[in-house]
């Protein structure tokens, strides 16, 4: 995004953050070279220092032990001896405690040429414990001549060595603390030269910040913050009759915008004005209108409950009907009810009919069996007869037997005859019955048919009725709710009609408001 683009606000804030950071840059240079010279004071003289300071003492140590043992060599009294022997005790102690010190500070930085010394210390004093001891041991004893041979011949040999093992430590350990005062001082003078770049590059920065801002802001302007408060307070006053000032080719500042306002503005109220007029007619014109829609709506009103009172007494005589359509759907089920029992009632009557008629077949069928043993018992009588006549005087008794019995089964049979024939006459008159039952229940069948789609047709009114009154009694809901719209309309007609002689009366003030502006053609008039 181009710098033109910015917000003023985001061109200062970009400007004094730069240099803020450019600042805090410097500040932290600083402190960080500050922390850096600390920790390479700290490592001159919490490490450096004392390696160097062990090394020394460990020196001193051996050399103040050389001394005290040449001492007890020269010394022959046993009372002078013993200050010596503890003194070399007490050396030996301090250069135990210094090489302990040392070899902690040296164990995770040691340098090869460090801990190649320490070895050759080490094993210089190993070395070196063997003839101390036998030159102790022969100065208690008072042995001069043979401590001078160990002196010379064993010990000092390995003295000088480990003398030099450790004067070369000192020297390694006093050689590492100047390199790191040298490294600070090299370090301190670059830090010095940033921290001085750093600190001309923010002025400069500032310098051309603080130009290219006020350019861009006077640029975005137009002109001079006072001249856009002046016009402002001209805008305020009502005044658009003045022009503004504009630098050549200004078409983006904000007095050019200011200056576009303005005749924006000068356009518009004069169209406002004309519009005010132009309201405040159409207001009176809109409250006569009113006041005609609000006799409209109280005789539509008037209308709608009139319609609401006929709906309500056609919706009462719907209920009617649909009550009567209830009753009368009860008496037809009622009548289907007793139809249906009759035809239950002549189904039975047929099937007993019809055990009737198989029974009488039944009897008709044993008649035939006694007409026929009749039959053959009157053949028998007569052949008894025919026997007896044959047998004489014998058979005479006989004779009477058979005739008796030959009169008995031509009455047997004339009697089963006449049975016969009252049976027959029985069934049909049961096949006539039954016939008449059948037809009385297939009428019954009819009948009930015919209650049930009278039921259904009455159900269907029923239903219907409940359907007319359901949708009568929402046409009457409907009409109200019209009626209550009407009133409200009124209602709102007169608030409008209220409305429409404020809006007149406000028309009339905003014309006299916008009066108040100072235009360029009354300007020109005057």
């Amino acid at each position: 995004m181009a710098t033109s683009d910015m917000s003023i606000g985001t061109r200062l804030r970009l400007g004094f953050g730069l240099i803020l950071a450019l600042l805090v840059a410097v500040v932290a240079l600083g402190l960080g070279h500050m922390n850096q010279m600390q920790q390479r004071t700290d490592q001159i003289t919490l490490v450096g220092n004392v390696k160097t300071r062990l090394a020394t003492q460990m020196r001193d140590t051996v050399y103040e032990r050389m001394i005290a043992l040449r001492n007890m060599a020269l010394i022959g009294s046993l009372s002078y001896l013993q200050p010596e022997a503890e003194r070399m005790q007490d050396q030996a102690k301090r250069y135990a405690a210094a090489e302990k010190r040392l070899r902690e500070l040296l164990a995770d930085a040691a340098t090869a040429e460090e801990t190649a010394l320490l070895a050759q210390i080490a094993q210089q004093n190993a070395a070196a414990q063997p003839p101390i001891m036998q030159a102790m041991d022969l100065a208690m004893r008072s042995e001069s001549d043979q401590i001078y041979t160990v002196l010379v011949e064993r010990l000092l040999p390995v003295q000088n060595r480990w003398m030099a093992a450790l004067e070369r430590l000192v020297l390694l350990e006093t050689r590492q603390s100047e390199l790191a005062a040298a490294e600070g001082r090299t370090s301190d003078a670059g830090a010095r030269a940033w921290m001085l770049a750093l600190g001309m590059t923010a002025l400069l920065l500032g310098g051309l910040l603080c130009w290219r801002l006020t350019r861009g802001i006077l640029e975005q302007l137009g002109g001079e913050p006072a001249y856009a408060v002046k016009i402002a307070g001209h805008t305020a006053a009502g005044d658009l009759a003045g022009s503004v000032s504009l630098r050549d080719g200004d078409a983006s500042s904000l007095l050019f915008a200011m200056h576009t306002m303005r005749t924006g503005l000068a356009s518009m109220v004069g169209q406002v004005r004309r519009g005010a007029d132009h309201i405040a007619g159409a207001a009176s014109e809109v409250a006569g209108g009113h006041q005609y829609l609000t006799r409209r709506s109280d005789s539509q009103r008037q209308s709608l409950r009139a319609t609401a009172g006929c709906v309500a007494q056609l919706a009462v005589a719907v209920r009617d009907n649909a009550g009567h359509a209830r009753q009368a759907t009860e008496l037809a089920a009622n009548a289907s009810a007793v139809a249906r029992d009759g035809g239950k009632v002549a189904e039975e009557v047929i099937l007993t009919m019809d055990s009737i008629t198989g029974s009488a077949h039944r009897i008709g069928e044993i008649i035939g069996v006694i007409d026929g043993i009749a039959f053959q018992t009157n053949i028998l009588a007569l052949n008894a007869a025919v026997e007896a006549a044959r047998a004489g005087e014998q058979g005479r008794g006989f004779a009477v037997v058979a005739g008796e019995v030959r009169n008995l089964a031509q009455r047997s049979a004339t009697a089963a005859r006449e049975i016969r024939t009252l049976i027959g006459h029985s069934v049909s008159q049961v096949e006539a019955g039954n016939r008449l039952v059948a037809r009385a229940g297939a009428t019954m069948n009819e009948v009930v048919d015919s209650v049930q789609q009278v039921s259904v047709i009455i159900d269907r009114i029923a239903a219907a009725s409940v359907q007319q009154q359901a949708g009568i009694e929402q046409a009457g809901a409907a009409l109200q709710a019209m009626e209550l719209v009407t009133q409200q309309n009124a209602e709102l007609v007169e608030q409008a009609t209220g409305a429409t002689a404020g809006m007149r009366q406000q028309a009339v003030e905003l014309a006299r408001l916008v009066h108040t502006f100072k235009l360029q053609e009354e300007f020109n008039h005057a």
